[in-house]
């Protein structure tokens, strides 16, 4: 009787061990917090999404499926925001026009010189049509700093990196493919983009 009391003891035990081992390898202990996607992963970098801008807008995890043309999704990165030809709320952003056909957003952000470089991912979004483009602009203190290649539906992911060391504020402009009948619908040659894991590197 005492050894079968003795070998429960054990079987609590162990079981109790393992599923403690099992919280602290998942990270879903209640007492952990669960990664959100503007949360620093780790790596010592800082989500740009969790900075407020002070000026414009960029909607950042709109909600929009970040699926590129080869069905990947961006949906598990720090964070993500898809871009396109529309009038729908989610890219109520895209509010300005330039005079040679690309949807316009920006949005500035204080950053204090703490930081050496802006990195993100660039990638074709499915709904980029045949001969559609996109491309990002970086300014460090109103110095441009760093212009992205085009962003095309046959590009693979653009692994994007801009220099702003000692930058006070920087300024993210985004420019999407509209065709040449803005405001008329589309011609089809709208441009589809996703950026996705902006980081803010110290």
């Amino acid at each position: 009787m005492k050894k079968m009391e003795r070998r429960k003891f054990l079987q609590v035990i162990g079981a109790a061990a393992l599923m403690g081992a099992a919280g602290f390898l998942t990270g879903c202990d209640e007492s952990s917090p669960v990664p959100g996607p503007e949360q620093d992963k780790g790596d010592g970098s800082v989500s740009l999404a969790s900075l407020e801008a002070f000026s414009g807008h960029l909607n950042w995890n709109n909600g929009v499926e970040p699926e590129d043309v080869s069905g990947n999704s961006y949906s598990r990165e720090a964070n993500y925001m898809v871009c396109v030809f529309s009038n729908g709320a989610e890219w109520d952003f895209l509010k300005s026009y330039t005079s040679d056909g690309y949807g316009y957003g920006f949005a500035e952000y204080r950053v204090s010189g703490k930081y050496k470089k802006l990195t993100m991912k660039l990638a074709p979004h499915k709904l980029m049509n045949k001969d559609g483009n996109a491309y990002i602009k970086v300014y460090a203190d109103d110095k441009l700093v760093a212009t992205s290649e085009f962003v095309k539906k046959k590009s693979s992911v653009i692994d994007f990196e801009a220099n702003i060391a000692g930058a006070e504020y920087i300024k993210l402009e985004v420019y999407i493919h509209a065709g040449s009948c803005i405001g008329e619908g589309s011609d089809g040659n709208d441009g589809a983009l996703i950026m996705a894991d902006a980081k803010l590197w110290p």
